[in-house]
C-alpha cells in the first residue's frame, strides 16, 4: 500500500512539473550594459515594430519577462542592433559595453548558445557588408556573381558548423535554412537588383542561370522560423500573382497577394508567418484595407501577429480621407527646420524612404522627374529618410543631387510615423492645400496614374 501511494505521490509531482514547464510560455531575460547609450533596450521584429522595451536601473541592470512567439528579432541599444533569438522557456542573461559596441556581448543561461552564435554573426555580416551590397554586385557577370554568392554562403556555413554542436532542439534546422534561403534570395534577386542598380531594363540572365524557386519547400511548417524563408516566399507570392494580375483587373492587387497566399500554401505554420509578413505590408499599400484585413486574419491564430495586425489596421483606420495629417519637424539638408505646417497652401507629397532601401531607390529618377515637371506648380515633394546613418544620407543626397525638400528622421519614434504605423518603405503620403489627408497609400513616382492625379488636384 505504501508503495502505491508513494507511485501516486510521485506521478502527481510528476503531472504537476509537467504543467509548470508547460505552462511557461515566455522568455525570461536580465543583464547589466556598462556605458549604456539611452535609458532602455528594445526588441523589435523585422518591420522594426517594437514588441518589448527594458527599462534600465541606474546601474545599468535589467529584468523582466516576454511573452513572445519563437522567432528572430533585433536587440536595439539605442545606438545599433543585433539579431537575437528568442524562444519560450529561454532564460538569457546579457551583459554588454555599449563603448566596445556588440563586440563585446554576451550571453548566458538558457538560450545562450544561440545568442552568442548569432551575436558573431551579427559582426560577420558587417564585415561581408562590402561584398554583400548591390553597387558591387551590379559590376559583376552572372558568372562571377554566382561564384561570390557560393562563397559568402560557405563562409556563413563555415560560422555556422563551428557553433551547431551546442544549438538546441530545432535551432539548427531553422538557422541552416535562413542562411540557405538567404543564399537562394540573392540568386533569385540578380535580374532584378541589376536592372534598378544600372538602369538597364532590358537586363536578362541567361537561360543556363538557376531557378531558385526549384528548391523551394512549402511543406514542412519548421522553416516558417526562418528569417529568410519568409523574405524568399515572399518574391515566390509575388511571382504567383504576378502571373495571373494584371493592371486592368479589377481586384486590387494586394488583396489578390493575399488570395495567392490561401491558394498556393497549404502548411498553416507556413501559411500563418508569410500572412503576418506580407499582412502588414499590404495593409500600408492597399485600396481594399478591410477585405485585406479580413482575408490576412482568416489566416493567422498567433495572438502576438494578430495583435500586431490589430494595432496596424487601427492605426490606419484613425487616419481617413479628409482628416488633418499627423505634423513633423525635420531638419533639411541645410539644417533648416520644417514643418508640415509650413507647406499649408500647397499639395504635399511624401516620400518616405531610406538609403539601403532598393524599391526606394528605383524611384528616385521618376521623383525627380516629376518634381522637374511640377517646378512651378503649387505642390511641394518632400523626401524624408527613416532607419538610416546621417552621413551616408548626406553623401547620397549631395551625390545624386537630390531635388525639393530632403528631410532626416534621427529616429523611428517621432509621432509622424508612429501615427501612420510606417514599417515598410517606401511610402508615400499625399496632403492636400489645407493640410488635410488625400491618400495614406499613394502611388508611386514610377506610376504614370500618380502624375494624372497630381495634375486633375492642381487643375480642377
Amino acid at each position: 500500500m505504501e508503495k502505491i501511494v508513494l507511485i501516486s505521490i510521485g506521478l502527481v509531482l510528476l503531472f504537476n512539473s509537467c504543467k509548470k514547464e508547460k505552462e511557461n510560455d515566455f522568455v525570461i531575460f536580465s543583464g547589466k550594459i556598462e556605458n549604456p547609450n539611452s535609458d532602455s533596450l528594445t526588441i523589435t521584429n523585422r518591420f522594426d515594430y517594437k514588441i518589448h522595451t527594458f527599462h534600465l536601473a541606474g546601474d545599468g541592470t535589467f529584468n523582466d519577462t516576454i511573452h513572445i512567439t519563437e522567432g528572430y528579432y533585433h536587440l536595439d541599444d539605442g545606438n545599433g542592433n543585433t539579431q537575437i533569438y528568442l524562444k519560450p522557456n529561454y532564460n538569457l542573461n546579457l551583459s554588454l559595453d555599449s563603448k566596445k559596441s556588440f563586440k563585446s556581448i554576451k550571453y548566458t543561461g538558457k538560450g545562450a548558445y544561440e545568442n552568442n552564435y548569432l551575436a558573431k554573426k551579427t559582426l560577420l555580416n558587417y564585415k561581408l557588408y562590402p561584398f554583400n551590397n548591390s553597387g558591387y554586385h551590379s559590376e559583376l557577370n552572372e558568372k562571377d556573381y554566382l561564384y561570390l554568392i557560393d562563397s559568402l554562403h560557405r563562409v556563413r556555413m563555415k560560422l555556422f558548423n563551428d557553433h551547431k554542436q551546442n544549438f538546441g532542439k530545432g535551432f539548427s534546422f531553422i538557422d541552416s535554412n535562413s542562411i540557405k534561403y538567404q543564399t537562394l534570395t540573392k540568386i533569385y534577386t540578380f535580374e532584378m537588383m541589376k536592372r534598378i542598380v544600372t538602369g538597364n531594363t532590358d537586363f536578362e540572365v541567361s537561360t543556363n542561370y538557376p531557378n531558385a524557386f526549384d528548391e523551394l519547400d512549402l511543406t514542412n511548417g519548421l522553416l516558417s522560423k526562418a528569417q529568410y524563408y519568409i523574405y524568399f516566399l515572399d518574391y515566390y507570392i509575388w511571382k504567383e500573382t504576378k502571373k495571373n494580375w494584371n493592371e486592368k483587373d479589377s481586384i486590387d492587387f494586394e488583396v489578390a497577394l493575399m488570395k495567392t497566399i490561401g491558394n498556393s500554401i497549404k502548411n498553416n505554420r507556413i501559411k500563418e508567418s508569410i500572412a503576418h509578413h506580407m499582412g502588414i505590408q499590404s495593409l500600408d499599400r492597399t485600396n481594399e484595407l478591410d477585405e485585406v484585413y479580413n482575408i490576412t486574419n482568416s489566416y493567422i491564430s498567433n495572438k502576438q501577429y494578430l495583435a500586431e495586425i490589430d494595432e496596424k489596421y487601427t492605426s490606419i483606420k484613425r487616419l481617413p480621407i479628409g482628416s488633418i495629417s499627423p505634423n513633423f519637424e525635420l531638419y533639411d539638408i541645410k539644417n533648416n527646420l520644417v514643418s508640415l505646417r509650413d507647406l499649408k497652401g500647397k499639395i504635399v507629397y511624401i516620400d518616405i524612404w531610406a538609403t539601403w532601401c532598393k524599391p526606394c531607390v528605383r524611384e528616385i529618377p521618376h521623383l525627380n522627374k516629376l518634381e522637374e515637371e511640377f517646378r512651378d506648380k503649387e505642390i511641394k515633394f518632400v523626401s524624408i529618410c527613416k532607419n538610416d546613418k546621417k552621413e551616408r544620407w548626406l553623401k547620397i543626397v549631395n551625390k545624386k543631387e537630390l531635388s525639393g525638400i530632403q528631410l532626416f528622421a534621427p529616429d523611428d519614434d517621432i509621432s509622424f510615423f508612429t501615427k501612420y504605423m510606417i514599417q515598410a518603405i517606401p511610402r508615400f503620403i499625399l496632403i492636400d492645400e489645407e493640410g488635410k489627408i488625400i491618400d495614406i497609400n499613394a502611388k508611386r513616382p514610377s506610376d504614370p496614374k500618380l502624375k494624372e492625379q497630381l495634375e486633375k488636384l492642381l487643375y480642377n
